[in-house]
């Protein structure tokens, strides 16, 4: 291989690798079987509270919190206010997110 073309492949990967953060991050948040079923209860059904998913899926409410929180960060999820409930929805404006959700409910 020449210095030129493997010059060529090596920029080609850094700029794969940039553009594919969205996605490492994305399985990285489901790559966890608790924040996959979280995730998963929230595309079958519209939006839960916490205190919702943390009986559903059997876990403390802390914990819950803190999954819900690891999937806002990765972007698959967005918070929102209900009274003084907090309740999370699959991000539909996220690509990633849209597609997975897809894929989970056929």
């Amino acid at each position: 291989m020449t210095e030129q073309t493997f010059s060529k492949l090596k920029q080609k990967v850094e700029a794969d690798r940039k553009r594919s953060r969205p996605l490492y991050s994305s399985f990285g948040a489901l790559g966890d079987s608790t924040r996959y079923v979280i995730f998963n209860v929230l595309v079958q059904h519209e939006g839960f509270c916490v205190s919702d998913v943390a009986r559903i899926v059997g876990i403390s409410v802390p914990a819950t919190s803190q999954q819900l929180k690891y999937l806002e960060l990765s972007n698959l999820v967005i918070r929102k206010r209900s009274g003084r409930k907090i309740c999370y929805e699959v991000n539909v404006r996220n690509a990633i997110a849209r597609s997975l959700t897809h894929l989970m409910q056929s």
